[in-house]
């Protein structure tokens, strides 16, 4: 049983667990199809992330955001609006320019998984680093 489990998580360090989670709940509240989902999803594959968790992460990140998916819209045109200057500057860099970030609905969607990002991520590393749990230290 511990074999299985080893390879289905691999090495369980706190910091994977935790970036696992809060980038699969990122990519739950980021607008799927857009190229920032895509960048996000890429850096998922590069980096060694625990796919299980990352999927499981993405569902029910999504169920999270359904209630949420309106206030994108308004969060993304505050956004847009505070500073235009700021904003046309950036969407006018080569590579940012093709990431839709003029979009008010990409940008609302991008603030909210920051912050979701931001609190599960904190949360987790802090909680699994001070209570290593007995299913972490049997699998390592």
């Amino acid at each position: 049983m511990i074999r299985l489990v080893k390879w289905f998580w691999g090495h369980p360090l706190p910091f994977r667990v935790a970036a696992s989670v809060a980038t699969g709940l990122m990519l739950g509240f980021l607008v799927i199809g857009s190229p920032v989902w895509y960048v996000v999803f890429a850096a998922v594959l590069i980096f060694r992330t625990h796919l299980f968790l990352v999927l499981v992460s993405v569902v029910f990140g999504f169920v999270l955001s359904l209630p949420l998916r309106r206030l994108y819209e308004k969060t993304g045109e505050a956004a847009l609006f505070a500073n235009e200057n700021f904003w046309r500057e950036i969407c006018s860099k080569p590579f940012i320019c093709y990431l839709n970030l003029n979009n008010a609905q990409v940008i609302g969607s991008i603030i909210w998984a920051l912050v979701i990002f931001l609190i599960i991520f904190t949360f987790l590393i802090i909680f699994l680093k001070k209570s290593r749990s007995a299913l972490l230290r049997n699998i390592d």
